[in-house]
């Protein structure tokens, strides 16, 4: 979703019950892409975090991970 200022808040929403926000968030963040909001993310949230964790080769893959993860901790759904 291609907006710009305050409008990339209201888009961001869009994103929270979306079942593919991790699949679309990993994408963006491999190909680095630096436009739109993906996976609930800005194009400046999504380069601070290709900052924060240069060492990252696959961020799909980190994702989905860390999903799976939380997933299977007590007392917690599975969502996207």
């Amino acid at each position: 979703m291609f907006v710009d200022g305050a409008e990339q808040q209201r888009v961001k929403a869009v994103c929270t019950g979306c079942q593919v926000r991790t699949a679309c968030l990993g994408y963006a963040l491999d190909e680095q892409i630096d436009h739109g909001v993906w996976g609930g993310l800005t194009a400046r949230e999504r380069r601070q975090l290709r900052r924060r964790r240069p060492t990252v080769k696959s961020w799909r893959a980190l994702l989905e991970a860390a999903q799976a993860e939380h997933a299977q901790q007590p007392g917690t759904t599975a969502a996207a």
